[in-house]
């Protein structure tokens, strides 16, 4: 009698509680193909426990038709279950989608399980006329990081008179941004009678990155025109700084004033410090320190501090100066020169800045040698969103090893995971937390 008053609560408490694997994949998978990253982190993790083989044909099933930030995820949880159901399942993938989704099971399944038929139905797909243009497009642009198989599929296409020309040109960019490869004569013989103008300027910037070019003066036309496509422009400054050639002088002050975006402005602007066009560089750097393109501010403001026109006062100004990530990039570059005194701005930003500047300030946490760092690195590691949270886990592992050398700390069983639920989270930065209180050195 004494064992059935506790057996039968228990017996009752078990038929009462739905295990998690009951209510299936669908709620999770529903919430996977949300806009809202904080769901698709949720979904994740819990889906990473649910799946097992027998789940697949759901997952293909629902990969054909799903967000293409969900595929991704989608693809990795296939891999997660490994073996012949997985190369079986990315077999069937790589055909149902006109996107990218159709590279990344492609690259699986050649990456994880050696298998390139997934390659060769790509290529097939370029060569047809039957397939979209848009998708042929976009599949050219994978082909670079698909390793020799990839690079030599964009000689061939490069090379192939017959291609449409928008497709051709996308090759050669693609082409052109890659280092040399096997056979590419037949490259640079295609394009010797080449009138189409777009596709002679994209052949001209190839053969630039070749030295190939023997004329460049229909090359810096085009680009002081400003008819350079983005990729295009990219490529030229890469060999611009590769070969050293301040004869291009004119061609990077017309991309450093009036570059398709601030990346190429910026990018620019590295190219004449580093082919030894200091001076202007750093003059030219001086227009944009306060632009309102971030990354472009960003980089002048460095350049400045890199060739010493910049002192550690100016920066230390600049710490009260502007919006949230304005005074992180500032403390950045004080913490490049050995300087500590933007920490309290990290910090505040890690606290109260919002994603960009707190995602930026866990980064550069990583590198201060404060012990007010780790505690506050530890505390995001349970922030809302999951790429501070996992830059945050990175910045505290780097930073204790370098503080805490001989201090061990078994990962195992503080079970901390960035896309974990908010309550695993939470208990293992409490661990770290109590970890942190015995192993710090007093104040």
């Amino acid at each position: 009698m004494t064992c059935l008053r506790w057996l039968l609560p228990l017996l009752t408490l078990c038929l009462t509680v739905t295990p998690l694997y009951a209510e299936g994949l669908e709620p999770w998978l529903t919430k996977l193909n949300s806009r809202v990253t904080k769901d698709r982190t949720e979904a994740e993790g819990q889906l990473k426990q649910l799946v097992k083989a027998p789940d697949l044909p759901k997952l293909v099933k629902f990969y054909k038709t799903c967000e293409m930030m969900a595929c991704y995820v989608v693809i990795r949880l296939v891999d997660r279950v490994g073996g012949a159901p997985a190369k079986a399942a990315l077999k069937q993938m790589v055909p149902l989608r006109q996107d990218y989704g159709a590279y990344y099971a492609a690259s699986s399944l050649r990456n994880r399980h050696g298998d390139l038929s997934g390659f060769d139905y790509l290529l097939g797909k370029i060569r047809s006329p039957e397939t979209p243009e848009n998708f042929r497009y976009t599949l050219i642009n994978t082909l670079a990081s698909m390793g020799k198989a990839g690079r030599k599929a964009l000689v061939d296409l490069a090379a192939d008179t017959q291609l449409k020309n928008r497709l051709r040109i996308q090759a050669l960019d693609r082409l052109a941004s890659t280092s040399k490869q096997k056979d590419e004569a037949r490259v640079v013989a295609s394009l010797k009678d080449v009138v189409a103008p777009k596709l002679r300027i994209a052949g001209d910037v190839y053969l630039y990155t070749r030295r190939q070019l023997t004329d460049v003066t229909r090359l810096d036309a085009a680009a002081l025109a400003g008819k350079l496509e983005y990729s295009q422009a990219y490529a030229l400054l890469r060999a611009i700084e590769k070969r050293k050639d301040i004869a291009r002088k004119k061609v990077l002050i017309y991309l450093v004033e009036k570059g398709q975006s601030g990346y190429v402005k910026a990018n620019a602007l590295r190219t004449m410090a580093k082919i030894g066009l200091v001076q202007l560089a750093v003059k030219k750097a001086q227009a944009y320190l306060n632009d309102k393109d971030s990354y472009l501010k960003r980089e002048a403001r460095q350049l400045m501090v890199e060739y010493g026109s910049t002192s550690i006062e100016d920066l230390k100004k600049q710490l009260k100066l502007g919006s949230t990530l304005d005074r992180v990039d500032a403390a950045e570059m004080l913490v490049k020169l050995d300087d500590y005194s933007g920490v309290e701005v990290l910090l505040e930003a890690l606290a109260e800045g919002k994603v960009e500047a707190r995602r930026k300030a866990a980064a550069v946490l990583g590198q201060v040698l404060s012990r007010k760092a780790l505690p506050a690195l530890a505390k995001a590691m349970n922030d809302k969103d999951s790429t501070v949270r996992s830059q945050a886990h990175s910045s505290f592992r780097r930073l204790a090893g370098a503080m805490l050398p001989y201090r061990n700390l078994d990962w195992r069983k503080v079970g901390y995971a960035y896309n974990a639920t908010a309550k695993s989270r939470q208990a293992a930065v409490e661990k770290l937390t109590a970890w942190l209180k015995l192993v710090l050195p007093p104040k």
